[in-house]
This record gives C-alpha cells, sequence and structure tokens, in this order.
C-alpha cells in the first residue's frame, strides 16, 4: 500500500488518505459501481467485472460463469447484507444469494409467477419486517417468503432505496419522482420531480438526496436544495459524528457540524480525473473512497478527531483548562494562554521555564517554575514569587498548606508563607522527587526518581520498592506521575515498568507490555469522564480499561502531535483529554474515538486436498474432513486496513505438535487414522504483538473399514469356536471307535478261552491285565480331552479376549469401543465358560454323600490301604453349601492329592483341614513323609507324565483360587488350597 498525506483545507492538521491497492493490485484501476464492509469486517466491492471480496490482504473475485453455481452475468449493481445474515447480491442480469462461507450462489431470474420481473437490478434494501426491496428498470418489487411481489405504484425505475429511522421506505425514481411507503406498507409519492442517485439519513434524521444534474439536496418536514452548487452527486454518506460526505464530479465534499459548514477535499491525485464515484463510512472510522480514474481510497477520520495545538516556544511541560474553557500550558518559555476558538496564544512570565501548573481556584493559578514557585493571577495577569527553590516538578495541596516536589526532596510551603522541607535526612527514598498525590485523610503520596514510592504522614515515611525476587512488589523505583483515581485507588506510572496499581494490602499489580500496554515508558496519568485511565506513553496516548484490563494506543499515524511526551503533561476537563508534548499539546473527546484498533483475526480461506472448500471460517465452525482427506491449509487476515500485512503466526494440531508451529500459512495433515475430533489451535500476534489465540475443531469421519470391524471380529472368533469343537468331537468319536473296537476284540477271545479250557486261566489273567489297562486308557483319556481343551481353544480365546480388550481402549470411536467391550466381556467369556464345563464333563467325580464326607471316605479308605500311614481330620465348618462343580473340582483334588501322599511320601502321619471365610473355603493337606523338589514349573510335571499335581493346580486354578506347596526333603508336604466361594453359596 501507498500511503499518501494531504492537507485538509480548513482545517488545523492533516489528512490521513491511503492507496488500497490489494497485494495483486485488484483494487488499483478498478471501476466500483457499490461498495459494502459486512458483519464480519470483509470489504465487497461491485463492478462490471464481477463482485470482489477484500480481506486487507488478498482479494477473491466472484464472476459470471457458465455453471448454476456463479452470479447472474452483468454489472454488479448493488449489495445486502439483511439482519438474517442472507447476502444478497444485485447485477443487470438478475438477483444472487451467496452463501459467503461455501460461496455457493442462489440465482433468481426473470420467470413464471412469483419470480421476478425484471433481470437489471438497481438497489437492493431491506424493511423493517425483515422483506427484501429490489429496484429495477421496471419498476419496485418485495421479496416475501420466496415469492415476489411487484409494487404497483411503482412503474418507473427504482433508482435508490433507503429506510429512515422511523421505519418508512423512501423510493427513487427515475423518472416519477420520490415515494414514501409507511411501516403499515402505504405507499405515497411525496416529490414529482428530483431525480435521485443516492439517498443517506444521518444521526438527527435528515434525508440526504444526491441526484446527478440537480445537485444535493434535504428532506426535514420539506424539501430543500443544500448550497452545494449544481453538481454531479455520485455518493453520499452519513459517518458516526453525523457528518456528510459527499462524492461529486468536481471532488470530494464534506458536510460537517451543526453549522453544516462544507469543507472541500483536495483530490487524493490532483493529477488525475477529480470525479468520486463512491462514499462509504465502515465502522471502524474509515471513509473508502471511489475515484474515476485512480482506484481506490481510505480516509481515516480518526485525524480529525484529534485537536492539536501547536506550543512551538517549548512544547507542553504541564497544562489545564479551566472552568471557562481556557487552556493555561506550562512552557520553557514561561505561561502561555491559548484561546482555543482562534487559536491565539499569549505568553505571561516570560523567560521562566514553566514546569507544573495547579489552580488553586477561577481566579489563581499556581505555577512551578525551574526557580520555585510563583502565584498567578488570571484577573490582573501579574505573578508573584511565593517559594524559591530548585526545579519543581509537581504541586499538591494538604490542608492549608502547598506541597512542592523539587530536585532537592519535598519543600513545603505553609499558610504563614513558612517553609519547611523532607529530605533524605529525614528518610525520603531519594532527593528527586518527581510526583505528589494527596488525600483526604492526610496522607501524602510521593514518587521519587530512583527511589520509589513513599507513603508520607505527620509521624512518619513508609517507602516502597521494587524487590527483584518479589512479583507484588514495584515493578521500578523511577516513578513519573501519581494518580487517585474516583474509587480512591492509587495509580503509579514509571519510566520502565510500565503501569502500577496499589492495592489494599500495600501489594502491586503490575501493567507492563506487552500484555497490558504498547510501552513501558509511562510518563503521565489521568482519568476521563467513563472511568478510564489516560496514559502519556512514548508509544502514543494510551486509553487503560481497569475493569477489563485492556488498552488502546493512538499514535502518529492516528492523528496524536509528532515529539516526545512530557512528563506530568495531561489534563482532563468535563468530557476532554488534553496530553502534552514537546512540539504540541493535543486535545480530544474520548467518545468521538469510537472504535477499538484492536484487530479481529478471520479464516477467510480454507483449502482440503488443495480443493477450494470454504471461502471464510467464521469462529467455533468446525471443519469436517472425510477419511480419504488428508491434508487442510488456511488463510487468515487480522481485517485491518489502516496497518501493515497480517503480524507473525503460529499453529498447533491437539495431540501431535508438542510445541507451536511457526509459519506464514497453517497447514494440517490428517493424523486421525480410525476417525474422530481433533483441534487445530492458531495465534496471531496484533497490532502490539500481543498473541491472539482461536481454536478449529477437526472433525473426521470413521473408515468404512473400521466400522464394519467389530462384525468381522465376531464372524471371526465364531467360526474359530464351531471349528474348535468340530475337531474336538471328531477326535473323541474316534477313540470311542477304538474303544468299541477293543471290547468287542476281547469279547471274541473269551468265547475262544471257554472252549479251549487248557489255556482258561492264561486267557483269565490276560482278561483282568486288560481291563486294568483299559481303565487306566479311559482315565488318561479323558485327562487328555481336558487338558487338550485347556491348552488349546481356552488358552487362544482367552488371549483374543485380551488382544479385542487394548483394541477398544486405544479407539477414539465411542460406538466402536462399546462393540469391542461387548464382544471381550460378553461373547469371549461365554465361549471360555463352556469349554470349562466341558473339561468338568470330562472328570467328574461323585459326590452323592456330601464334599465332606467323601473326602473322609477316601482319605480313611487310602489310610487302610497304606500300612503305618494314620489320619487326622479337622473340619471347621458345615458341610460347605457350594455349586456342585466346585464341590467336584475339591473332591478331585483332594482325591489326587491324597493318593499321592499314600503313594509316594511314605508318611506316617495325614493331616486334613477344611476351613472358610465370608469369601473363601480353604483346604489344606499336611504329611510328615520325605517330601520332593518343587519344579520350577508346572508344565514339567505334565512333561514327565505325573499328572496328579499338575490336575491338580489346574483344578484350582480354574476355581480362581491358589495351590500353594511348602515342602523340603525328609521334612514333609504342606498344601495350602484358597477357593473363592460364589455369592450365597456359603454361610
Amino acid at each position: 500500500m501507498i500511503t499518501l498525506y494531504l492537507l485538509l483545507m480548513g482545517a488545523d492538521h492533516s489528512l490521513r488518505w491511503t492507496h488500497q491497492e490489494g497485494a495483486s493490485g485488484e483494487l488499483d484501476q478498478a471501476y466500483f459501481v457499490c461498495m459494502h464492509r459486512d458483519s464480519y469486517g470483509l470489504m465487497w466491492f461491485g463492478s462490471a467485472e464481477g463482485l470482489l471480496r477484500y480481506d486487507g490482504l488478498r482479494a477473491r473475485w466472484y464472476r459470471h460463469l457458465p455453471d448454476e453455481n456463479s452470479l447472474t452475468p452483468g454489472t454488479v449493481t448493488s449489495i445486502l447484507e439483511a439482519t438474517d445474515g442472507d447476502f444478497w447480491i444485485g447485477t443487470s442480469g438478475g438477483l444472487n444469494r451467496l452463501d459467503r462461507v461455501t460461496g455457493w450462489v442462489e440465482r433468481f431470474e426473470p420467470g413464471t409467477d412469483g419470480q421476478l420481473h425484471s433481470q437489471n437490478i438497481w438497489c437492493l434494501a431491506e424493511s423493517h419486517d425483515g422483506k427484501i426491496w429490489v429496484g429495477t428498470d421496471l419498476g419496485l418489487e418485495v421479496l416475501e417468503r420466496g415469492v415476489f411481489v411487484k409494487v404497483p405504484q411503482i412503474q418507473s425505475g427504482t433508482t435508490a432505496l433507503l429506510r429512515s429511522v422511523d421505519g418508512s421506505m423512501w423510493i427513487a425514481t427515475e423518472s416519477a419522482g420520490i415515494f414514501r411507503a409507511d411501516v403499515n406498507g402505504n405507499v405515497s409519492q411525496i416529490n414529482h420531480e428530483l431525480r435521485v442517485r443516492q439517498m443517506v439519513a444521518d444521526s438527527r434524521g435528515t434525508i440526504w438526496l444526491g441526484t446527478p444534474d440537480q445537485g444535493l439536496w434535504t428532506w426535514q418536514e420539506t424539501f430543500k436544495p443544500f448550497p452545494l452548487g449544481p453538481t454531479e452527486i455520485n455518493g453520499l454518506e452519513s459517518d458516526v459524528k453525523g457528518d456528510i460526505w459527499v462524492g461529486t464530479a468536481q471532488g470530494l465534499f464534506q458536510i460537517a457540524g451543526l453549522k453544516r459548514e462544507v469543507i472541500s477535499h483536495q483530490s487524493p491525485d490532483p493529477q488525475e480525473d477529480p470525479r468520486i464515484q463512491l462514499v462509504h463510512e465502515d465502522a471502524t472510522g474509515l471513509v473508502w473512497v471511489a475515484t474515476h480514474a485512480s482506484g481506490l481510497y481510505t480516509l481515516d477520520l480518526l485525524h480529525l478527531r484529534f485537536h492539536v495545538v501547536p506550543i512551538s516556544s517549548g512544547g507542553a511541560n504541564d497544562l489545564i483548562q479551566l472552568q471557562d474553557g481556557q487552556l493555561w500550558v506550562a512552557s520553557k518559555t514561561g505561561l502561555i494562554h491559548v484561546e482555543l476558538e482562534s487559536g491565539d496564544q499569549e505568553l505571561f512570565m516570560s523567560g521562566e521555564n514553566a514546569r507544573s501548573l495547579y489552580a488553586i481556584s477561577d481566579q489563581l493559578l499556581l505555577v512551578g517554575t525551574e526557580r520555585g514557585l510563583f502565584q498567578f493571577d488570571l484577573s490582573t495577569r501579574e505573578s508573584q514569587v511565593l517559594a524559591k527553590c530548585q526545579r519543581v516538578w509537581d504541586i499538591a495541596l494538604q490542608q492549608d498548606e502547598i506541597w512542592l516536589a523539587t530536585e532537592q526532596g519535598i519543600v513545603i510551603v505553609q499558610s504563614d508563607k513558612e517553609i519547611r522541607n523532607i529530605t533524605t535526612d529525614d528518610g525520603l527514598s531519594s532527593r528527586l522527587v518527581s510526583s505528589l498525590c494527596a488525600t483526604e485523610d492526610g496522607v501524602v503520596w510521593v514518587g521519587t526518581f530512583g527511589g520509589g514510592l513513599s507513603r508520607v504522614t505527620s509521624s512518619q515515611i513508609e517507602t516502597f520498592q521494587n524487590e527483584p525476587q518479589n512479583a507484588a512488589s514495584l515493578s521500578a523505583d523511577n516513578i513519573l506521575d501519581l494518580l487517585l483515581d474516583t474509587q480512591g485507588r492509587l495509580w503509579i506510572a514509571t519510566l520502565s515498568g510500565g503501569l502500577n496499581l496499589m492495592n489494599a494490602d500495600h501489594s502491586f499489580r503490575r501493567y507492563m507490555s506487552p500484555e497490558f500496554l504498547p510501552d513501558n515508558a509511562v510518563v503521565a496519568l489521568a482519568q476521563d469522564h467513563r472511568g478510564h485511565l489516560w496514559l502519556s506513553t512514548s508509544a502514543g496516548a494510551v486509553r487503560f480499561d481497569p475493569n477489563t484490563e485492556s488498552f488502546v494506543a493512538y499514535s502518529d499515524d492516528d492523528g496524536m502531535t509528532l515529539g516526545s511526551f512530557t512528563v506530568g503533561s495531561v489534563a482532563v476537563h468535563g468530557d476532554r483529554v488534553w496530553i502534552g508534548g514537546s512540539q504540541a499539546a493535543v486535545g480530544f473527546y474520548p467518545d468521538d474515538l469510537g472504535h477499538e484498533k484492536r484487530s479481529e483475526l478471520l479464516v477467510t480461506d480454507v483449502m482440503i486436498n488443495n480443493q477450494d472448500r470454504y471461502h471464510l471460517l467464521p469462529a467455533g465452525t468446525p471443519i469436517l474432513l472425510s477419511a480419504d482427506e488428508r491434508s487442510l491449509s488456511v488463510n487468515l487476515t487480522n481485517l485491518e486496513f489502516r496497518s501493515l500485512p497480517l503480524n507473525p503466526s503460529a499453529y498447533q494440531r491437539s495431540d501431535i505438535d508438542a510445541d507451536w508451529v511457526f509459519a506464514d500459512q497453517v497447514s494440517y495433515t490428517q493424523y486421525k487414522p480410525f476417525g474422530g475430533e481433533g483441534t487445530l489451535r492458531i495465534k496471531v500476534a496484533d497490532t502490539y504483538y500481543r498473541w491472539q489465540q482461536f481454536t478449529i475443531p477437526i472433525k473426521v469421519a470413521t473408515p468404512f473399514w473400521v466400522r464394519w470391524l467389530p462384525l468381522w471380529i465376531l464372524m471371526t472368533l465364531t467360526a474359530v469356536a464351531f471349528s474348535t469343537y468340530a475337531i474336538a468331537n471328531r477326535r473323541h468319536r474316534a477313540r470311542q471307535r477304538k474303544l468299541i473296537e477293543a471290547a468287542e476284540f476281547e469279547r471274541q477271545r473269551a468265547q475262544l478261552a471257554e472252549d479251549q479250557r487248557q489255556v482258561e486261566v492264561k486267557a483269565r489273567e490276560l482278561q483282568e491285565e486288560h481291563n486294568r489297562v483299559v481303565q487306566e486308557y479311559l482315565e488318561q483319556l479323558s485327562n487328555e480331552i481336558a487338558n487338550d481343551l485347556h491348552d488349546g481353544p481356552l488358552g487362544r480365546i482367552t488371549g483374543l479376549g485380551y488382544q479385542i480388550r487394548q483394541w477398544g481402549q486405544i479407539s477414539n470411536d465411542e460406538q466402536l469401543k462399546e462393540e469391542f467391550d461387548e464382544i471381550s466381556q460378553s461373547a469371549i467369556p461365554e465361549i471360555c465358560n463352556h469349554l470349562r464345563n466341558l473339561c468338568g464333563e470330562l472328570i467328574t467325580p461323585d459326590l452323592k454323600y456330601g464334599l465332606i464326607d467323601e473326602m473322609e471316605r477316601y482319605a480313611e479308605l487310602v489310610v487302610a490301604q497304606t500300612p503305618g500311614l494314620t489320619l487326622e481330620t479337622h473340619w471347621t465348618v458345615d458341610e460347605p453349601e457350594l455349586p456342585a462343580d466346585v464341590q467336584s473340582a475339591l473332591f478331585r483334588v483332594a482325591r489326587t492329592l491324597i493318593k499321592n501322599v499314600s503313594k509316594h511320601a511314605q508318611a506316617k502321619k495325614l493331616v486334613l483341614s477344611l476351613t472358610a471365610d465370608a469369601e473363601h473355603i480353604m483346604l489344606s493337606i499336611r504329611d510328615d513323609g520325605k517330601g520332593f523338589v518343587v519344579p520350577a514349573s508346572w508344565d514339567e510335571l505334565k512333561a514327565n507324565r505325573h499328572y496328579g499335581m499338575y490336575l491338580a493346580h489346574y483344578f484350582v486354578s480354574s476355581l480362581g483360587g491358589t495351590m500353594m506347596v511348602e515342602t523340603q526333603p525328609e521334612r514333609g508336604t504342606h498344601i495350602s488350597i484358597k477357593v473363592p466361594i460364589r455369592a450365597g453359596a456359603y454361610s
């Protein structure tokens, strides 16, 4: 952008023109017919080439194309943003509704009943009830509930539409004059002659009308010509102050103030055609001006709201505006009186270097100078010395005493003109006192340069200074100004530590750059009528809001005077603020500054897989990605048409970027292979390099294969279960056939033995041996089937259940997670329980006499058959009410272990005990035999074909219990078994 500074004719300082070119010069030579700044802050321009969107950095065109998703053909003549957010575009080829987020265009073209009667759109407006009014070359139409209704009273082309303050609609026509429709829809003709091209209403209710050949007119009860001359009016705009801006064939005019003073502004480029085509003011105080030949310009109205009073003879060391409205300035050359109406200045106390001012009354001023304190009589314009001392930086009144801040401490002038001093010898922290602030309770706060803040009372001096390790201490000791606000809070301005607020407990709240201020050098403080603080800083005048802890800075670019600011030189008179500098004093009304200068951030373009998806993205709108869309990128704008392009930016993708990624363009690579939600965080530095942050939600669709994965897993598990059952069943039937064949073979042999007496004895022995082998074979076969089922399918399915549970835990899809949990916690355990039950059926003991009775009977039988072995039992519970499978398993375990004692232990004593608590039943088997070496793994017993101990451990484990073996060679063996009791099974 190229910025031009031109003098404002009749004004006291320059008017700022900015030539808006766009990144590629799109705005430079374009001939615009209409323009509008929308609610997002984007600028829109209509021309013969189409519709142009401009965000301060980039331009995007919307043109007529062969496909249906484009504007109707012809010149873009009008732009309307309705209150419901619809964006309407009128062209010479029809009406369009544009979706600004997606870029989708809905066309409205002439056709059958209920549609447009003409395609040539001239103007658009919205009535108070939300209806869209469409002015065409054939008259006026109203769009209501999707139907266009022609207004019968308007038979001439409609050139302009305006909704007035009272809600009525003004209709300007090409050849039939002006009509007005009241809020009830009644249309009446109020003028027969004027051919109006532009209409605008100001804040006072006046209607302004621009014509192509009859000049400028106003209406307020009656039509009157405005004395601007018979010039061609091309553009009209009313700014926030009520001033009227007029674009004409002769240039730009401003009609200002209540007196309607006409100010002619020199064309932005005097060498080119002076014709102004369009004028538009946005909400930020920028006036956009489209010229006939040299492109687009903006005028910053903020410049016009600062009243600069040059003080060439020494600057404004301090200033004060009295009740009569007169401004008095303390300067290096003396005391200056400024007549604000005329701008005349008169010098008094010539030769005195005045540093500070204090008004005792409407007639008396105290003036602090390099030589001491003077009293100046406003009525006689004479001065007299009250006290001689070195350089008076500040003045305060405490009861009947005048306190002076000097370079040699505090000088106090008493009512009897006696003088006393407070110096470092009295406890003052520094001899250079820069500022004073007196309170009603007799306390004087003293700001020093280099010594911090002091609290002075009649009895003591208390000092507050910066403590490097204490964040609640004063930020810096070089204090330049103090302010006691309307709420009784003390504010401290420092040269290097920004602004400080003293809390009730005498701690300090710091406000420093860059979070709260643009600069840490604060030289003066004042409070306006709204409670805002005004700070004079090296970065300009700063408005600080104590409630929101936010600031807005105004520099030379906004209209503040050039030159450094002066310590303590700030004053408030009514609702006006004055700030003094080394070259001038600047006065302004804070209410007139209006807009907040902080720029708003907006995502203007979103590309997905390098394809255009969103034209802009409102805050909080999620970006939706399909499973196949892998990447996206976004463009940012700060919507600041006054400043340089976008400041540094950074982004961070949730769960993937550990730190911020700094880049000019924000890019994002999809990292959700199973779908789900993520976030893209973006931060951008604003004009003062404070980081503003916002978040874009990202939603990724779940892939097809992931949605069907639970069903595939369930089908696979079902197939595995059926295959396992079929294999086990086939093996069982094959073994049954072998047993049947063996039995048949033995029967035939027995028959032959009966026929052969001589071999009868031998046959009987063989038969008994065969029966024993068959019995052992059947028991071993039963154990093998149980072991095969446990170690094979049951183990694998259990492991598969754990794996499926882990898949469910890592999934981000809630539906997928529920389906995984259902398989792992219901289907898999059901299959496992079935297989365990099958194992139990293969090895089933007979417990018809009860568990304790059966164990005791079996033990007594074993002891009776084992010489030298005695039995001791301890049954501390009655018959336990356990399920049959639990009793069978416990009996099987007890039987196996008792048999092992009788067979291998060579013990003399066997002790059995059964105990229980609320949750477990405990079986103990103890002998005093020779013991054995416990293997490292139970599988070693199975490998060595010692199935007893192995199956005992297996059965205990299948019940969720534990089996502990304690043994040493020649010292006996103790086996303790602990099995949980199912709920309600034991009492």
